[in-house]
């Protein structure tokens, strides 16, 4: 049964809502998504006054309707919810915080969630989501006009130790390339022509936007939510194509002290491989997979040779 204390749902109030919306805001959170007939069932509101509160909730950016047969509505991230909060109410938005960690316990990463985003304002907040989630990898490929406006965001990733990597199209603004020379983020890299919108963090989540669409000033844009690996490696799988024939504006050097580095996504484990070969550095590789013949689980140790990164294979082999 979804229980959640009075002073969590007096707090959201905060956000400008019900108690009534708060606590379907709630359960969405604890839940990490669900269909009307399960809100109706375990919160006991009458179906036309929930669709009421879904709509509201939905006009306020605090939820997303993912439109399956039967509708599923997903809670917005936690950063964005907070950036709705009025600045002088502390005191309440950290109770914000501290119950909507708990309510998300085993729930944060559902896998298997897509839904799609309009507006500008809409998909640069998606955007941040993905980018402040990121823990251990980020990969970037964006036009100058939204770098512009995500680029705090992406060095305060970096500097946090989240391995960076950034491709901009279709030319690069030198100002936004000085301000990334001072920061932590590993190589920026140039495409005249660019391939897709791309924020993806972790191979766990991504955003993606069509190239043209991307270039658009028109403010109707949509762009894609991806809460799913299988779909994150697919994208960083393309963007990794385009990565290698793109141009390197610069790469931060890379010394024994940078390592160990942990990659979830193999095509930049073995970019980084290779570049710390180029710099004459010895390293160890330890690699978890699974044998595809047996689906075996398996470790794999040894010292990285013949690296190999083409257009039709990227491998290593291990000694």
């Amino acid at each position: 049964m979804f229980e959640v204390n009075d002073e969590f749902i007096d707090a959201l109030t905060v956000l400008g809502i019900s108690k009534k919306e708060a606590l379907v805001f709630a359960y969405l959170t604890y839940k990490g998504g669900a269909t009307a007939k399960e809100m109706i069932s375990d919160l006991y509101i009458h179906q036309p006054q929930l669709y009421n509160i879904l709509l509201s909730l939905e006009r306020k950016g605090l939820i997303y309707v993912q439109n399956s047969k039967p509708k599923f509505y997903i809670p917005a991230r936690l950063n964005i919810v907070l950036e709705k909060i009025d600045q002088e109410q502390t005191k309440r938005k950290h109770v914000i915080l501290e119950q909507i960690k708990k309510l998300e316990t085993n729930h944060r990463k559902s896998q298997g969630m897509m839904w799609m985003t309009k507006s500008t304002e809409n998909v640069l907040n998606n955007c941040i989501s993905v980018i402040t989630s990121a823990k251990n990898e980020l990969y970037v490929e964006i036009p100058n006009n939204y770098l512009q406006k995500l680029i705090s965001y992406i060095i305060k990733v970096a500097e946090s130790g989240v391995k960076t990597y950034l491709n901009i199209y279709p030319n690069v603004d030198e100002f936004l390339v000085n301000k990334l020379l001072e920061s932590k983020v590993m190589e920026v890299k140039v495409h005249s022509l660019g391939h897709f919108f791309l924020v993806s963090a972790d191979a766990e989540e991504s955003v993606f936007m069509p190239r043209v669409m991307s270039l658009s000033t028109n403010p109707n844009i949509y762009s894609y939510v991806f809460r799913d690996s299988t779909m994150s490696l697919f994208f960083i799988h393309y963007y990794f194509e385009g990565w290698r024939t793109s141009r390197t504006v610069y790469r931060k050097a890379v010394t024994q002290s940078d390592f160990p580095m942990i990659f979830s996504a193999h095509r930049f484990a073995t970019w980084e491989i290779m570049k710390a070969k180029e710099q004459g550095l010895r390293l160890k590789v330890k690699v978890d997979g699974v044998i595809t013949r047996t689906g075996e689980n398996v470790e794999l140790f040894g010292y990285p040779n013949n690296v190999n990164i083409s257009s039709e294979v990227i491998n290593f082999e291990l000694v």
